[in-house]
């Protein structure tokens, strides 16, 4: 019996120690096992992050290539506004070369610059009156003188009243100030290029009349009004021709002595008044007013 349980711890401790060698294996195993996982983890966080940074530059790229676009289309956009004002001053000019000239002409072209040009014959009513500032006032001239304008295409700089040539006066009476007025109007649909024309007023002295001074006024006026109203886009040409010249006249004889008088301009609502010297004496004077007016057309011409 003893040997027998001799026996049997010698078995038990070689079984505990197959046993033991068994948890080596296992726990070695474990570790392998923990190893590869960890390795494996390390070997999907490598893809993960390339595609994390790839998906990051195609965003910095799209974007950047989004503004670029949006900046090549707005300057694009600022090109063709130049281009388009640049020509309403073409036109301009053409009026200038055909004005007091009747059945003279000149065509002027407009490419496509993307707005939209439109013939007014019956905006900008001028109403021109003689007056003293006080007691004596009489209308010489009533009568629209139409208007040319380009609307440009929309920008994201719309601006201030801009004059590119002329100024806001109604009326000008010097040789320096130009007739013309080429001006850029904001508004709600975009910035606009506007060609009119204002009056000029001139005076000089002609001799005496049953005793007194006669003053001459002239006053010139340039009009589309003779014009047919019509829009254009894209690529047109326009046909600028002097009509004819027309002259109305009116006379006002004064019996005091006096320095000067006012025409007032009141153009699309606004008002400007010019004072012309009166040669006088002490029995008055006489004033001869002049209006002298050049229709000019513009008209679309079929391509």
């Amino acid at each position: 019996m003893k040997m027998n349980s001799k026996v049997g711890r010698g078995e038990r401790k070689r079984g505990v120690s197959k046993l033991e060698r068994g948890f080596g294996m296992r726990r070695a195993g474990f570790k392998r096992d923990a190893l590869r996982i960890i390795r494996s983890r390390r070997g999907l966080a490598i893809p993960v992050t390339f595609l994390m940074l790839f998906v990051s530059l195609i965003i910095i790229v799209s974007t950047t290539y989004c503004f670029a676009v949006i900046r090549i289309q707005t300057r694009g956009a600022l090109l063709k506004a130049s281009a388009a004002k640049q020509n309403m001053l073409f036109l301009k000019q053409a009026v200038e070369d055909v004005a007091w000239l009747p059945s003279s002409s000149r065509v002027v072209c407009f490419k496509d610059y993307g707005g939209v040009f439109t013939v007014d014959p019956e905006a900008r009513n001028l109403v021109l009156t003689l007056t003293n500032g006080s007691s004596f006032s009489a209308t010489v001239y009533n009568s629209s003188v139409g208007e040319a304008v380009y609307l440009l295409p929309h920008t994201e700089e719309v601006g201030d009243l801009f004059f590119l040539e002329g100024s806001s006066a109604a009326i000008v009476n010097d040789s320096s100030s130009a007739m013309p007025q080429v001006y850029i109007l904001p508004t709600v649909n975009g910035s606009e290029v506007v060609l009119c024309y204002r009056p000029f007023a001139s005076s000089v002295s002609a001799g005496e009349s049953n005793g007194k001074p006669v003053n001459v006024f002239r006053i010139y006026v340039v009009s589309f009004n003779v014009s047919n109203g019509f829009q254009a886009r894209g690529k047109f040409y326009v046909r600028v021709s002097a009509v004819n010249v027309a002259f109305t006249f009116c006379s006002y004889e004064f019996n005091s002595s006096i320095s000067s008088l006012g025409v007032q301009s009141v153009l699309d609502g606004v008002e400007t008044t010019v004072w012309l010297p009166v040669t006088s004496n002490e029995d008055g004077a006489v004033v001869n007013v002049e209006v002298v007016t050049c229709y000019v057309r513009l008209l679309k011409m079929e391509v």
